[in-house]
């Protein structure tokens, strides 16, 4: 598979993200059937880190950064060495890496990036961390989170 991303500056309050880091922190994450991969437990969803994502989703919106139809975002934890095929338009934004950055096409996803991939394959390294929060069009069966425009669930795109 060929990879095809772009990547651009974030162009949003990265204070938002920095509020983000930290609230995940407390959550409670849930193993997903990828090794290395979770999403945040459903049950540790709480109101402000739904307000929080909404407010990020909201700014990719008017910065022309996602679309509106753009709102599956999944957060998501991946710990080691890791490969997640990626086959339909996904925006991903890091929130907060330890270790060495993940790449798609050899080009690392860095802080502060908003990385557009068409397709392609999203790697990680042993002995890095990294938490991210995808953005693709919503598919059958993603929860919405209730007034953040948000939903989590499975990873899109894979």
């Amino acid at each position: 598979m060929n990879d095809v991303a772009h990547q651009e500056q974030l162009g949003i309050d990265l204070d938002l993200l920095s509020k983000l880091a930290i609230m995940v922190k407390g959550a409670e994450w849930a193993r997903s059937n990828l090794k290395g991969v979770s999403t945040i437990h459903s049950d540790s969803v709480g109101g402000d880190l739904k307000t929080i994502r909404g407010a990020i989703w909201e700014a990719l919106v008017a910065n022309g950064k996602i679309s509106r139809k753009d709102d599956s975002g999944n957060l998501l934890q991946v710990e080691g060495c890791c490969s997640l095929s990626i086959s339909k338009k996904t925006h991903i934004v890091p929130i907060a890496i330890v270790g060495k950055p993940p790449s798609v096409g050899g080009q690392p996803l860095l802080m502060g990036t908003i990385t557009h991939i068409e397709k392609g394959r999203l790697l990680t390294e042993s002995q890095s961390a990294t938490i991210f929060e995808f953005y693709s069009e919503i598919p059958g069966g993603f929860e919405k989170l209730p007034g953040s425009g948000n939903s989590h669930g499975s990873v899109p795109g894979s």
